[in-house]
């Protein structure tokens, strides 16, 4: 079927040899673990606040702790818009992200489809109407930098990264969206013919494209919750705190070793 195009205006693994202990290491093991937790956790505080999952970037970088922002994605599966029930829709994007996102430094995060039907618009679905927090794919790619500047008729990037961090080819996405976030006429979810976007446009197209029947299956664009930036504890606090730990381990455990 001929896409109808809207006339818009506008291995094994080596091992070292196991050196022997000392009487006084074999005393006191938790010594050990103290050093290579606390070693551990410097890491992984000194790092960028970066989150990775897979190929997948949940905070991203250039942001500061406290600051907010949203992610958006686009299904890798596929539905039709028969649909007039916004939740339906919702709930398809947040399933289609599945457990993905518990990799997350938030874990479960509530997902909304940018899409209208005939008594809710995409952007109040999405409660985006106003707003100066960016939206970012989830390859770290910055897409717009608040609610005004998604609405304006253009975006800073496509929206072809799926919920597993994988860039898609050209593809339909059901909307039943205008450029500016509200129903597009009378071709909102739910009707017979909606309109929908693709992948492939950062003007009005990532939205408003053309228009198939309702029963015709394309993917949809998945929506983040606002989301903060987590703080980073100081790297000497993490380790001071993780080496008081385990040394009040190896002081029990010297206890309990020492005859009564």
């Amino acid at each position: 079927m001929a896409v109808r195009v809207l006339p818009f205006c506008g291995g094994p693994r080596w091992q070292a040899p196991m050196k022997a202990r000392s009487m006084k290491e074999r005393a006191v093991p938790g010594r050990r673990c103290a050093i290579v937790v606390a070693s551990a956790a410097l890491l992984a505080f000194a790092c960028p606040i970066s989150v990775m999952g897979a190929a997948i970037t949940w905070v991203p970088t250039g942001l500061n702790a406290g600051d907010t922002y949203h992610l958006v994605y686009v299904t890798s599966t596929t539905r039709n818009a028969t649909s007039t029930d916004i939740g339906d829709y919702n709930t398809f994007v947040d399933d289609a992200m599945g457990a993905i996102d518990d990799a997350s430094p938030y874990g479960d995060i509530v997902w909304k489809c940018i899409g209208s039907t005939a008594t809710v618009d995409a952007r109040d679905n999405m409660g985006y109407a106003a707003s100066s927090s960016p939206v970012y794919r989830l390859d770290d790619t910055k897409v717009a930098d608040g609610s005004a500047d998604l609405w304006d008729g253009t975006i800073d990037a496509v929206i072809d990264v799926d919920e597993n961090g994988t860039s898609v080819a050209l593809g339909r996405v059901w909307t039943g969206t205008d450029d500016d976030g509200v129903a597009f006429g009378s071709r909102q979810l739910g009707t017979a013919e909606p309109v929908l976007g693709n992948t492939v446009s950062t003007v009005f197209a990532w939205t408003r494209w053309a228009y198939e029947p309702n029963t015709d299956v394309y993917w949809q664009y998945g929506f983040s919750e606002e989301l903060t930036v987590p703080a980073v504890p100081e790297p000497g606090t993490v380790v001071l705190s993780l080496m008081g730990l385990a040394a009040g381990a190896v002081l029990r455990r010297r206890r309990r070793r020492s005859p009564k």
